[in-house]
């Protein structure tokens, strides 16, 4: 009667592991757009849709770049404070999106 139930068990346990559920996943097949500022002045800073992402001079599309989402996005450069370019761009999936900041480089 042990050996039965026993087996039972073992029976019942290897059922379980055999049957996991699938691996999935879902992916868009498509690169984020990107962005890139040139002619930002020393000091300033960039923000996407009033979300602080840091120096702009930084992103300058030769040694960085910013992914951001499809769709409308409003691109700002301020400098102590003050907004000193502001636009709104459409970005589409693969789409490399440049802005000038319409200051000249030092």
């Amino acid at each position: 009667m042990r050996v039965v139930h026993l087996l039972s068990v073992g029976t019942a346990a290897l059922t379980l592991t055999a049957c996991s559920l699938p691996k999935t996943s879902v992916s868009s097949g498509s690169e984020r757009p990107t962005l890139a500022i040139t002619g930002a002045p020393a000091m300033s800073t960039l923000l996407v849709d009033g979300i602080v992402i840091g120096d702009a001079t930084r992103y300058d599309g030769r040694n960085n770049i910013v992914k951001i989402e499809e769709g409308t996005h409003r691109v700002s450069i301020q400098l102590n404070g003050a907004v000193i370019h502001s636009e709104v761009i459409h970005a589409r999936s693969n789409e490399s999106m440049v802005v000038e900041a319409g200051v000249a480089a030092p």
